[in-house]
């Protein structure tokens, strides 16, 4: 069974370029991956739209208009099934999907604040 990020509502505006994500996680000397399939501990293999990795450490990055609690939720759901720390990049977000990203350490940051990105980036590859 295939779960696709994307059934996350992953629905981007224009501030954020992807190219840009790229260039910040390539600086890094990190890799950047689109599509990437990763098999849960669930046996559903997910497929994220965009992946930063190392030779030890992978990191998943979601891009939304909106952020909803119904999004956090279904990115802790990912999380939790593929052990794999979730950073959500958004133009907006509900109150109530800020504090509960919060509560399951799911990272949520504005759009425009690559270099908030850079930071959070940095404290998983370490």
């Amino acid at each position: 069974m295939l779960s696709e990020v994307g059934d996350v509502k992953e629905d981007f505006g224009t501030e954020l370029n992807v190219d840009e994500i790229k260039k910040i996680v390539e600086s890094l000397g990190l890799i950047f991956v689109e599509n990437m399939r990763i098999k849960g501990r669930s046996g559903i293999e997910h497929l994220f739209k965009y992946v930063v990795k190392n030779s030890k450490t992978t990191i998943a990055i979601h891009l939304f208009k909106l952020l909803t609690a119904i999004d956090v939720c279904n990115l802790q759901a990912f999380k939790v099934d593929t052990n794999i720390p979730q950073i959500a990049l958004c133009n907006n977000s509900e109150e109530e999907a800020v504090k509960i990203a919060l509560d399951l350490e799911i990272k949520v940051i504005k759009a425009n604040d690559l270099e908030e990105l850079r930071k959070i980036i940095l404290t998983y590859f370490k």
